[in-house]
C-alpha cells in the first residue's frame, strides 16, 4: 500500500514530557496497523513554512484527528488551534481525556460535553 492511500492520523496534544511516550507509543501502533500514517510534528522534517502554518496544513491533509490531553494542564493555545482547525474542516475527532489528577473538566471538554461536536472519552 502507497503512503499516500492510508489512512493520515493527526495526533495533538502537548509536546514533551509525559505526552512524548503517549505520542511516540500512539504513532507506532497506528503506523504498525499499515493501514494507517500517523503524523507527529516533533517527527516533520525541517520546512521554509513558518511553524504554525507548517503543522496546520497537516490538519488539513489528515483524514482522523486524535487529541490527547490531561485535565490537569488544559489545553495549549497551539493544540486549541489544531482542533480548531480540525473542527472547522470537519474532520473525523477523536479526543481522550486524562482525569487522573483532575477531575475538573478542561475547558475543551466542557466545549465539547456542551456543542456534542465530535466523540471523546475520559481515561
Amino acid at each position: 500500500m502507497n503512503p499516500e492511500d492510508k489512512i493520515r492520523v493527526f495526533i495533538s496534544s502537548r509536546c514533551g514530557g509525559r505526552y512524548a511516550t503517549v505520542r511516540v507509543a500512539l504513532k507506532h501502533l497506528i503506523d504498525e496497523t499499515g493501514l494507517a500514517k500517523a503524523y507527529l510534528f516533533e517527527n516533520a522534517p525541517a520546512s521554509s513554512q513558518n511553524v504554525q502554518s507548517s503543522y496546520l496544513d497537516k490538519v488539513d491533509d489528515c483524514h482522523l484527528f486524535i487529541l490527547i490531553s490531561d485535565n490537569e494542564d488544559d489545553i495549549t493555545p497551539a493544540v486549541l488551534s489544531e482542533f480548531e482547525r480540525a473542527k472547522t474542516a470537519n474532520k473525523k475527532i477523536l479526543c481522550f481525556f486524562c482525569d487522573e489528577t483532575e477531575k475538573k473538566e478542561s475547558s475543551l471538554q466542557q466545549e465539547i460535553t456542551n456543542t456534542g461536536i465530535c466523540k471523546y472519552e475520559v481515561v
